[in-house]
């Protein structure tokens, strides 16, 4: 057959798997998950007499197929092995056209580079098909199998940072067999029935690592004379970063150290709570905690039935006038150009009206010092979107300068008051300098 199905456990239904670029139809051949992909390879064909050197990886979230490359891969074949090392699948062993020609050669296959590389044979364990094969973290591992019509006892190891083999050992195995099963623990392989002239119930445990030999069998780069805490496990070493698991990751002796704070909370108002091997779990802040919203308008933020509630803000208006000195200081009139607007805390769709202008002086002040003239506010339309209105450039040389203070008012979305003001400043006008005294004319005495 060339189809398949993904079934979901959760729903307990099924969905077919696309046939728009699937391998050639097959049996006998093998499959590994790489954490996104499934990668099947090898096989036997329609006919007895045929074996395939193709695949296809299959990706479920997207439904599709891509080919294996058939550059540099291994000789066609069936009832070979298959295991996933973590980034290459190593395909070993094997019978060609049902099992006329038993293998022990393999290759290793790249997805990331589409690319395979061959196996050592030196060393390496006799042709068979129907063998068994587990990954240990650091090598795989085949044992039995059948050769033509011989059962087989006998393994190896296989390294593929170093391509190389080592034999496993025969003492105490179980009996030979083909087509059994086998499978990792983390520390060892357990084999379990087969055929041997007839169908077994027997099986084995088999330690990779001799008694005596200190072996890094997780692959992180410690072994257990070397402070490896669970060396089944690449995550748990020395300095590993410890997190809620219930696991001294780090393997210090203690499990969790750092607590809560080994957590972390998405929600403001709910605090992080490590529950050890329960992992991370959040738990809600009583009412009335301090919080932050995370909004820069409001204040007073307290936590409230689980989230972060504070008081808005008032709004205000900022009010640009334009310009905003007047000289010289002539005593015209000059147009004056307002700018209103929302702060960032505000908004509304009422348009600001103008609520009053006033000046620090009044129109006309007791003397001669601001040039006698009055109405030196004029065109403003109080109440009202008046935004251009003209004010007198004059002041009270005697003073320290006129400011017209301009404010204008309205309402937010909330229908609360929005005030704003800005003021123009009219300088004191500069004077030419007195006559200094002993300059002045001196008075003609009279006789």
């Amino acid at each position: 057959l060339g189809n398949g199905g993904r079934y979901d456990p959760a729903t307990d239904t099924w969905h077919p798997l696309s046939m728009t670029g699937a391998p050639a139809p097959r049996i006998r051949h093998t499959a590994v998950w790489t954490g996104s992909e499934m990668i099947i390879w090898g096989g036997g064909g329609p006919t007895s007499s045929q074996s395939l050197d193709s695949g296809g990886r299959y990706n479920p979230a997207t439904d599709t197929w891509l080919p294996t490359s058939t550059t540099g891969s291994p000789r066609a074949r069936a009832n070979h092995t298959a295991v996933w090392t973590g980034d290459r699948m190593i395909v070993w062993g094997g019978g060609v056209s049902s099992g006329v020609a038993d293998l022990n050669t393999g290759g290793r296959y790249d997805p990331q580079t589409d690319s395979w590389a061959p196996t050592s044979t030196l060393e390496a364990p006799s042709p068979r098909h129907a063998h068994t094969a587990v990954w240990t973290g650091v090598r795989m591992v085949v044992w039995g199998g059948e050769r033509y019509v011989t059962n087989l006892a006998s393994g190896g190891q296989y390294d593929p940072t170093n391509d190389s083999w080592v034999a496993t050992a025969v003492s105490g195995g179980p009996l030979a067999r083909h087509f059994h099963t086998a499978l990792w623990t983390g520390s060892l392989m357990l084999v379990w029935g087969g055929e041997s002239t007839t169908p077994l119930s027997s099986g084995g445990r088999y330690d990779p690592v001799p008694l005596g030999v200190d072996e890094d069998q997780d692959g992180d780069g410690f072994t257990g004379c070397g402070g490896d805490c669970e060396d089944a496990d690449p995550s748990v070493h020395p300095g590993a970063m410890e997190v809620c698991n219930g696991v001294d990751d780090n393997c210090d002796g203690a499990v969790d150290e750092g607590g809560d704070s080994l957590c972390t909370s998405p929600y403001v108002c709910y605090a992080p709570v490590c529950r050890g091997t329960g992992g991370c779990d959040i738990t809600g802040l009583p009412d009335g905690t301090s919080c932050s919203d995370g909004d820069s308008c409001t204040t007073g933020d307290m936590c409230q039935s689980g989230g972060c509630v504070g008081t808005r803000v008032p709004s205000r208006l900022l009010v640009t006038l334009t310009p905003s000195i007047l000289t010289p200081v002539n005593h015209d009139l000059v147009t004056v150009t307002a700018f209103v607007r929302f702060d960032t805390c505000g908004f509304g769709s009422n348009p600001p009206v103008l609520a009053s202008i006033t000046s620090s002086e009044p129109d006309d002040a007791p003397g001669p010092f601001d040039g006698h003239t009055v109405n030196d506010i004029q065109d403003a339309s109080l109440g009202t979107p008046d935004y251009s209105f003209q004010l007198r450039a004059e002041s009270d040389r005697r003073g320290s300068g006129r400011i017209y203070a301009v404010t204008y008012t309205t309402t937010d979305f909330l229908g609360r008051p929005a005030t704003g003001s800005a003021t123009v400043l009219v300088p004191v006008k500069k004077m030419g300098k007195p006559t200094p005294a002993s300059q002045e004319p001196k008075p003609i005495p009279r006789d």
